[in-house]
């Protein structure tokens, strides 16, 4: 089959385009050097978590280097360590054995997401199930949507505790909330996960286990928005920016002016090469593995579409008629740069064209890969000034194209849809993404968002075939602390 370049930008949008297919039974579009395999014949499987208590284990093992723990007497016996709500996993085929050492590929320095995707839990309030049809409990014990689709109420694990023995409660939610996410001076604008038509999503505490997030209008969306890679979806990988849905208080607010001297925080910030409390804090919070420089692969070229400082070449990249022109003649060499220089041009709208990821499997949770979304990071490359001015409801920043805009307010008026109707309303979203060539797609990451992945033979409890996506947080939905080697 041959593909012209327009079939190659939705090709290289795969990962978008995915959100408009469901499996109809039916023959699928054959791709020129595509696999002899037909993957329908291996049914999507995976551990789940078990919400049934009487299904919960008599009782409880642990590993051996505990063991040994407990019987010096530096931990208390598991049983005394283990909360009334326990998260008991159902494996996928049978209880493994500990020891070995599992080593896995990644991208390079910039590959965050895939150490955290791999290593992190999941660590969410609740998680997706291997389907990607449901989500389940996780950190919440259980959870409720209103009939009215305002309110989500989460449960959370009674007993559950931080990695230094503190007691997690409701207290850690309304600490993040009120202390990091409230506070301009550490997250600097509102979350879109928690703005509804402009208005602000409340979180509040009911008691020590019970957090409500409360909508001024109906948003189901919230639900898969706590379970997928967001912002509020886990603060592993965006506890680096003060984001994540919760935050240790008993730790954190040590680096907090409201609990202590900001004259003396600053000071000790200053003492690590830090400019100010708020860098000092996010610092503390991040839990992020960082690694030895080396080249990465992303998968497409993001476009500034509201770059300003050759206004000709602005003009330009912001013409659709010059993007698809440009599409036809990619010179794939490429400069490396620095990833910190290139969050500052970033930020600072410097950038015309950046090599990126250039596609999500759901466009309501990345829409950073749709169309100007944040100003914050490397999401500023597709247009810092327009992405302002869609943060602060046109407050800021610059207002884009008309064929921007009405992409912006589609995306807004699609979240708060259900799911028949907002999956039709994302395909929309995505074509006029792939017409307007807001991104030049380069390399397609159908593989990797559909499934392809190599282990070694004798690493046991690994799903044959499960849903692979960066909203789900793959291969974290696949359960890997469930992994061993036979």
């Amino acid at each position: 089959m041959e593909l012209d370049r327009r079939s190659m930008l939705v090709g290289a949008t795969a990962a978008l385009v995915s959100a408009c297919y469901r499996d109809s039974g039916g023959p699928r579009p054959q791709v020129a050097g595509a696999l002899p395999v037909d993957y329908r014949d291996v049914s999507l499987e995976g551990p789940h978590a078990i919400l049934d208590a009487s299904r919960f284990p008599a009782r409880y093992r642990e590993a051996p280097m505990l063991a040994r723990e407990v019987a010096a007497g530096r931990l208390p016996p598991v049983r005394e360590r283990i909360g009334r709500d326990p998260l008991v996993i159902e494996q996928l085929h049978e209880i493994g054995r500990y020891g070995g050492t599992l080593r896995r590929a990644i991208n390079g320095p910039n590959d965050i997401a895939g150490v955290v995707r791999f290593a992190s839990g999941p660590d969410g309030f609740l998680y997706w199930d291997p389907l990607w049809t449901t989500p389940r409990p996780n950190m919440a014990r259980d959870f409720e949507l209103s009939q009215d689709g305002r309110m989500v109420t989460l449960f959370l694990r009674r007993g559950m505790r931080w990695s230094d023995g503190a007691p997690f409660t409701a207290d850690d939610v309304l600490f993040w909330y009120e202390d990091l996410y409230l506070d301009r001076r550490v997250v600097p604008a509102p979350s879109e996960s928690l703005r509804v038509d402009g208005e602000d999503v409340a979180i509040r505490k009911v008691d020590a286990e019970t957090v409500q997030f409360v909508s001024p209008r109906p948003f189901p969306l919230l639900v898969e928005l706590l379970a997928s890679f967001t912002d509020i979806g886990g603060p592993s990988f965006y506890g680096r920016s003060a984001m994540g849905g919760f935050a240790p208080r008993h730790y954190l607010s040590r680096f907090h002016p409201k609990y202590r001297s900001e004259d003396a925080i600053n000071r000790e910030a200053q003492e690590a090469g830090l400019l100010n409390w708020a860098i000092y804090l996010k610092k503390r919070f991040d839990c992020v593995v960082h690694l030895n420089p080396s080249r990465d692969t992303d998968l497409g070229i993001r476009i500034n579409l509201s770059y300003r400082r050759h206004p000709e070449i602005g003009d330009l990249l912001g013409d659709a008629r010059f993007r698809r022109g440009l599409s036809l003649g990619i010179d794939l060499e490429t400069d490396i740069v620095d990833p910190t220089l290139a969050i500052q041009q970033s930020m600072a709208g410097e950038l015309q064209l950046s090599l990126q990821l250039s596609g999500a499997a759901d466009p309501f949770m990345n829409p950073e890969y749709l169309f100007p979304y944040t100003a914050l990071g490397v999401g500023g490359a597709s247009g810092v000034e327009y992405a302002r001015w869609f943060q602060s409801d046109g407050s800021a920043g610059e207002r884009p194209p008309d064929e921007i805009v009405e992409v912006m307010e589609l995306w807004r008026t699609a979240r708060l849809q259900g799911l028949e109707q907002r999956t039709e309303m994302a395909c929309e979203l995505i074509r006029r993404h792939v017409d307007r060539v807001f991104s030049i797609g380069l390399v397609s990451g159908g593989f990797t968002y559909r499934g392809v992945h190599i282990r070694k033979k004798n690493l046991r409890n690994v799903p044959r075939r499960i849903v692979n996506s960066q909203v789900v947080k793959s291969p974290a939905n696949g359960l890997p602390m469930t992994f061993y080697f036979a």
